[in-house]
């Protein structure tokens, strides 16, 4: 509790500094996925009240850092569920992605094509466990993308 208590705090500091050190939380793999999380969730309401043209972009390049292919930049590595942590904050991040608005109040492009492309490179031959609840998560962010209230992540519990 006191983990979410910290990271709520954060969000009235400085914006810039505040976005890098949840990024640097998000990343790191030390911390439970739950706090990481939430860091993302707190890094959405953060970027979509103080609009930067890289948003969006930055926020894929944290989920392909975590999840990409390491031959192949931009590639999303095949699914490997055996570290259930991982795959919460998997499931949870690009649900969070598709919460990100440009200065119009609307799905910045890129985010769209984040998020079929998620679904379009999705591999699952290898790994032991199913990623029917994985795919669920991709459509409901597209879903999201397209229809989600701004005021969401504030009241969604995770």
């Amino acid at each position: 509790i006191s983990q979410r208590v910290a990271i709520s705090a954060l969000t009235k500091g400085n914006v810039k500094e505040v976005i890098s050190l949840l990024v640097e939380l998000l990343l790191d793999t030390n911390i439970f996925y739950r706090v990481r999380i939430l860091c993302i969730q707190c890094l959405i309401q953060l970027l979509n009240k103080n609009y930067f043209d890289e948003n969006s972009s930055n926020m894929i390049d944290c989920f392909y850092k975590l999840y990409g292919s390491k031959d192949f930049q931009n590639i999303v590595a095949p699914n490997d569920f055996n570290n259930f942590g991982f795959y919460f904050l998997q499931k949870e991040t690009p649900k969070a992605i598709a919460g990100l608005r440009n200065q119009q109040q609307q799905t910045p492009k890129d985010v769209l094509n984040f998020l079929i492309d998620l679904i379009n490179y999705n591999q699952n031959t290898f790994n032991d466990y199913s990623d029917d609840y994985y795919l669920a998560s991709l459509v409901q962010a597209i879903s999201y993308s397209l229809t989600m209230p701004l005021n969401y992540l504030s009241s969604n519990p995770t």
